[in-house]
């Protein structure tokens, strides 16, 4: 077993990669993946995890219903 690090793209790629993505799960599991760390600039670490937020609300929202 190996310690795996993903290397986070620019917030603008983030962007780009996301609207390929037919869905916010698809496109953070793209990203994510099975790392264990993650090297990149703050402000799209920051994106992912109110990307993450964002998911998270809407799932616990359907969940209520």
């Amino acid at each position: 077993m190996g310690f795996h690090k993903r290397h986070i793209p620019s917030i603008e790629k983030l962007k780009e990669i996301r609207t390929s993505c037919s869905n916010d799960e698809e496109f953070l599991d793209k990203i994510w993946g099975k790392a264990d760390a993650f090297i990149g600039s703050s402000e799209s670490i920051r994106y992912l995890d109110e990307v993450y937020e964002e998911l998270k609300k809407q799932k616990e929202k359907g969940n209520d219903d």
